[in-house]
């Protein structure tokens, strides 16, 4: 008889990309080697063959570029959300730690090359989503934390006025958003929908 297959949460899933000013495009992913990364040329030739940025394997890369042709990468390793920068020659600077706990990290950067990093964390406090800003220099400032029925992985999106726009859902608590401000100080968590969902909600914001 007809029977219905659902989509594998793997399908879809890749290397993250991202280009910069000069065509350049930067790929990054997680193995057994580690997080690694190539950068491709504007003619889509690799240049300076690949990086080893972290040695540990580790899961969940995302990577956003500056406006200073600078990638700033985040990825879940065995010491927890973890990031580095990538110099606009490719080079990657010193690994830091951003929580000992959590999975699915996601970053936006603002037009005065500020990430805002987000991630899950399931923790001995309970189940949250946090978030943290990191500055031009690449210093974190305080990490903000938002409790959570089941902590999915969060989205986020950065708008022209450098507003982060945070989004995530919750088992039995539907799909939640929270703005933080260019500020990075957060306002009230909205409830956009009680509908219980399979995959995490994503979001992108106009001009």
């Amino acid at each position: 008889g007809p029977f219905c297959m659902m989509p594998s949460p793997l399908l879809g899933v890749g290397p993250p990309v991202a280009t910069d000013s000069q065509d350049r495009a930067t790929v990054v992913w997680a193995g057994p080697e580690g997080i690694r990364s190539v950068r491709l040329g504007a003619d889509g030739t690799p240049q300076g063959g690949v990086q080893t940025l972290a040695a540990a394997p580790g899961t969940d890369p995302d990577l956003a570029i500056d406006s200073q042709d600078r990638a700033t990468v985040v990825w879940t390793g065995p010491q927890g959300i973890q990031f580095v920068r990538l110099g606009a020659d490719g080079s990657p600077g010193n690994v830091h730690t951003l929580s000992a706990e959590g999975s699915g990290p996601e970053l936006a950067i603002d037009s005065q090359d500020r990430a805002t990093v987000v991630w899950g964390e399931v923790a001995a406090g309970g189940e949250r989503i946090r978030t943290v800003r990191l500055g031009a220099d690449g210093a974190p400032g305080p990490v903000q934390t938002f409790p959570t029925v089941d902590a999915h992985e969060a989205r986020v999106a950065v708008d022209s006025e450098d507003r982060a726009t945070v989004v995530w859902a919750g088992i039995g608590e539907g799909v939640k958003s929270v703005r933080l401000g260019a500020d990075g100080s957060p306002g009230a968590v909205q409830t956009l929908s009680a509908d219980n969902v399979l995959y995490p909600p994503r979001l992108a914001i106009d001009s």
